[in-house]
């Protein structure tokens, strides 16, 4: 029976596999705790993305994600962990597209959870009121 068992998981990883979601991967938290100060500016023609991680030393790599519609996100980039402990900051960047884009990271930690990063807009600035 055990044997039975294994056998549909293993049909199961190797489907996700394909869609590139590892079956633990589909229940992950969407808490932001770990992620601090995420923040976009463009300079010189190029997005400047920058965050903060806390607990540094679980994450594994992290998939920053673009989209033009903040529904469909793409992968922009990798960036992986590094074993430092605590606190680590990070930065991104790629050439602007001249659209208004839309960014998010998605941090895949060692033990394979997930975890979101709320949703920014580089470039935009908040109004000013008088």
């Amino acid at each position: 029976m055990t044997l039975s068992l294994s056998h549909q998981n293993t049909a199961c990883a190797q489907t996700d596999f394909t869609t590139k979601v590892t079956p633990q991967q589909q229940y992950h938290t969407t808490t932001t705790d770990a992620i601090l100060n995420f923040t976009g500016t463009i300079n010189n023609g190029r997005v400047f993305l920058n965050w903060t991680l806390d607990k540094n030393q679980a994450v594994d790599k992290i998939e920053v994600e673009r989209s033009t519609d903040e529904k469909k996100f793409v992968m922009a980039g990798l960036v992986f962990g590094t074993d430092q402990s605590d606190k680590m900051d990070y930065i991104f960047y790629e050439k602007n597209k001249k659209v208004k884009l839309f960014y998010r990271l998605k941090v895949i930690n060692k033990d394979l959870t997930v975890i979101y990063s709320s949703t920014i807009t580089p470039g935009s600035a908040p109004v000013a009121h008088l």
